[in-house]
């Protein structure tokens, strides 16, 4: 917790203890283990506020569900061709993946060599930043693997309770509703 505390000083007691199940969530991504996460701005409803750009909705309807790189906004320049600080905050925009990565990064890295990259900052979204920290403190990378958290044919989850019935139906090994873990039996 300390570690937390010194770089980000000021957060609620709240975002410190979301911190801390990040590490765990990080934990079990370096392990190899599907891991989906769901926010307090998913079950809030936040991206239906006049703050969600009109595009994004159109982006997230389309029929296919992207793979895309989300990246702490200070490690963005590092892994794409953008300037420092160049803020992507909803998956909507595609830049170009620099050269000596896109054969490191062939998840995300589309046959153009680009990706849709979507930035996380700490004001943005404490946790989800969080996350991205403790990957990358764990393997070099503050970036994961993004995409719709919905199947095909189903909207989009909304609540906690799509979360785990989605959950459930899929292949994902944990879930993380905001700081706490559910795992399936067995």
């Amino acid at each position: 917790m300390a570690w937390k505390r010194t770089h980000w000083p000021g957060l609620p007691e709240r975002e410190y203890r979301i911190a801390q199940g990040q590490d765990a969530a990080a934990a079990l991504v370096v392990d190899g283990e599907l891991v989906a996460a769901v926010a307090e701005e998913r079950i809030d409803r936040r991206k239906h506020s006049g703050a969600f750009p009109l595009g994004a909705i159109g982006a997230c309807l389309e029929v296919f569900r992207p793979f895309a790189p989300a990246v702490s906004l200070g490690e963005v320049d590092r892994w794409f061709a953008v300037s420092p600080g160049t803020e992507l905050p909803f998956m909507i925009t595609t830049v170009d993946v620099r050269q000596p990565f896109r054969a490191q990064l062939p998840a995300i890295t589309h046959v153009n060599g680009s990706a849709r990259v979507q930035t996380v900052s700490p004001t943005d979204d404490p946790a989800f930043h969080a996350l991205l920290l403790a990957v990358g403190r764990e393997t070099g990378r503050q970036m994961l693997l993004n995409t719709s958290f919905n199947v095909k044919g189903q909207p989009i989850v909304n609540t906690p309770e799509e979360a785990i019935e989605t959950f459930l139906g899929t292949g994902i090994e944990a879930l993380f509703l905001e700081n706490t873990l559910v795992r399936k039996r067995g």
